[in-house]
């Protein structure tokens, strides 16, 4: 019941990325088969549907299969952004990995989560040794379909292709004006 309501375009439209994500966290935690951790730089990211639809559908698809097949003991998610990437995923679990050169070619969740990371045009990095666990790691650096605007530090930060003229404030801020906008927007330095 937990995953179809996830799946409704209506919960993925209406939320943020971070709830999503917790959510499926806090949904897996509950059945104890290992402890999965979920940390972000960041409170809020403006991601459209499809985005957020890839982000959840890879960190549900990894989840799932580290439960079933790593005998893991913790899952890692992490959920960024910085100066070089819009976001990156970064997920990994301590379990028993496996060798990609077997794997790659029949693993349908593996094809499943590097499709979906085609769909938005980002990169998709896998890695996993023998009794290492296994590792998937998607960083976004392509910012030109959309605009993106997330917290830091209780100050507001714009990014996006529609950036284009930038004045410096003597109060410690970078002012931003957008073409498409006349709202002012605010960056700490």
């Amino acid at each position: 019941r937990n995953l179809s309501k996830t799946l409704t375009d209506d919960n993925i439209n209406q939320k943020e990325i971070i709830a999503l994500i917790q959510k499926e966290v806090d949904n897996a935690n509950v059945l104890k088969k290992c402890k999965i951790h979920f940390k972000h730089n960041f409170e809020y990211l403006d991601l459209d549907f499809v985005h957020k639809n890839v982000l959840l559908r890879i960190t549900q698809e990894f989840i799932q299969n580290s439960i079933k097949h790593s005998q893991c003991e913790n899952i890692f998610i992490v959920l960024n952004t910085s100066e070089e990437n819009l976001w990156e995923l970064k997920i990994n679990d301590d379990g028993i990995g496996f060798d990609i050169d077997k794997i790659l070619s029949n693993g349908i969740g593996l094809t499943n989560m590097k499709n979906r990371t085609a769909i938005i045009g980002a990169e998709f990095n896998l890695e996993s040794n023998e009794n290492k666990g296994t590792a998937i790691e998607i960083p976004s650096k392509e910012i030109a379909n959309f605009i993106c605007t997330y917290i830091i530090d209780k100050a507001y930060v714009l990014s996006g292709p529609l950036l284009d003229i930038k004045v410096e404030a003597a109060v410690g801020y970078d002012y931003y004006e957008t073409p498409s906008k006349t709202d002012l927007l605010v960056q700490a330095n």
